[in-house]
């Protein structure tokens, strides 16, 4: 499976920001996936939809829900977040 991030950045002055992403899947048909990223700079206080996310430190893992698990070849589904974050607001990495 194949994770494609793409995020869409508000109110980035005010220490708040909102990602939305599209997991895609370019493999065989699957009946779960999971999203793992590292903030780089304290991002923190994530608050999510369509999947079940968490943050552990600077990690942050979103599961998929019970309704989007299921993926065919070339199949996508959307999930997304909002955050805060001080000093800067820096991409992820993993």
């Amino acid at each position: 499976m194949r994770q494609t991030r793409r995020e869409l950045t508000d109110d980035a002055d005010t220490g708040g920001f909102t990602a939305n992403l599209t997991i895609h899947n370019l493999g065989d048909p699957i009946s779960a996936w999971t999203l793992t990223f590292t903030f780089p700079n304290g991002q923190s206080g994530i608050q999510g939809w369509s999947a079940n996310w968490s943050q552990s430190g600077a990690v942050v893992t979103a599961t998929n829900m019970p309704w989007n698990g299921s993926l065919a070849t070339n199949a996508t589904t959307g999930i997304g977040f909002n955050a805060n974050w001080t000093g800067s607001n820096g991409k992820p990495t993993d």
